[in-house]
């Protein structure tokens, strides 16, 4: 099952309702929603305008994260990649200012 979000505050917010923790040592636990996680990427016209409410990004689609296996599938353009990713980094990617900076510089394998 997949359940969809459009940045990581409405993801936060329902755990918090579940009075759950939406990181930490039981944060796998925590995802009773499904075991796949998508967040919807918006479409930005400038860069540097993604909010912690609504992820938006010109160079990130789709971000789409299996919690049981730590993996991120990542949507650039026409392509899809995988990498390795806990929930707190996919936190601090959502909560960038840039998703496309913060995968250039911090998730990108090179």
């Amino acid at each position: 099952m997949q359940t969809t979000f459009n940045g990581w505050t409405p993801y936060a917010n329902l755990m918090a309702s579940l009075r759950i923790a939406p990181t930490g040592n039981y944060a796998r636990r925590a995802i009773p929603i499904g075991d796949r996680l998508q967040f919807r990427v918006a479409h930005a016209t400038q860069p540097f305008t993604n909010t912690p409410q609504r992820a938006s990004s010109t160079f990130v689609r789709n971000l789409r994260y299996l919690p049981n296996s730590n993996t991120m599938f990542v949507r650039l353009g026409r392509n899809d990649y995988w990498y390795p990713m806990s929930l707190r980094k996919l936190s601090h990617w959502l909560n960038s200012r840039s998703l496309g900076q913060y995968y250039n510089n911090y998730v990108k394998l090179r």
